[in-house]
């Protein structure tokens, strides 16, 4: 499929799914031919829904996180496949060949507010904790929070806009999107949904366990070992 013209792969989807009307996964050589026909896809046929799932922008036990926005086009698109929102699929071997989280750490892990919903602020931030959030005075990246006093500001995994949440007491008061850079409102919103930010996330109870497994003295090497589950990000861990 990879030595077609994009309009010929173009063609051949659009006919593909007015004549089955089943769901496509179109697996490309390349990040950059992968990017590019999920462009065209979006322009010339609005109709389908199209999702794009990237591979790994950094290799296997490499010191170095996957960037916020490459976490976050992955785990949206895997929560629109599980919920079947996704009419055709673009992605390349190498993202196909990668192990994945199961299913259901995708749909365990989605956290839902609802304005006026009843839910203190300090169990919400310790959710967000949990669910691999970083807390930062500013958010400017997909996977962060900050709080101040009675306000959590969020940008959840894969939306465009972080989101600011203010509370009355235990009750959550107001829901608004808007703009990182001016901290102007864009609109209110009545529900959000949180992704985790991490495909794989390592707890404290998780920690404890390996402890108790190897059940030896922690030497250095070891406790090096344990302050990287706890700091580092887990996408990769599986690889």
């Amino acid at each position: 499929m990879h030595q077609q013209t994009t309009t010929d792969l173009l063609i051949e989807i659009d006919a593909h799914f007015q004549k089955l009307q089943q769901p496509l996964m179109v697996i490309l050589d390349t990040e950059k031919s992968a990017r590019q026909l999920n462009l065209s896809l979006a322009h010339l046929c609005p109709q389908l829904k199209v999702q794009y799932f990237p591979g790994w922008d950094t290799l296997p036990y490499e010191h170095l996180t996957p960037s916020p926005e490459l976490r976050a086009t992955r785990l949206y698109t895997l929560s629109q496949c599980l919920t079947g929102k996704v009419d055709c699929l673009i992605t390349t071997y190498a993202a196909v060949l990668a192990r994945g989280p199961p299913k259901e750490f995708i749909a365990q892990n989605v956290l839902k507010l609802n304005c006026k919903q009843s839910m203190p602020i300090h169990a919400f931030s310790k959710a967000l904790t949990e669910m691999g959030y970083l807390c930062v005075p500013n958010v400017h990246l997909p996977g962060e929070f900050s709080q101040r006093g009675a306000l959590i500001d969020v940008y959840p995994m894969g939306v465009k806009h972080p989101f600011r949440i203010e509370w009355f007491d235990d009750l959550v008061e107001s829901i608004r999107i808007f703009r990182p850079e001016t901290q102007t409102s864009i609109k209110t919103v009545n529900t959000i949904e949180h992704l985790p930010a991490h495909e794989y996330t390592i707890t404290p109870s998780m920690i404890q366990t390996i402890q108790n497994t190897f059940n030896v003295p922690i030497q250095k090497a070891q406790t090096d070992f344990l302050k990287r589950l706890k700091t580092a990000n887990h996408d990769q861990l599986h690889c």
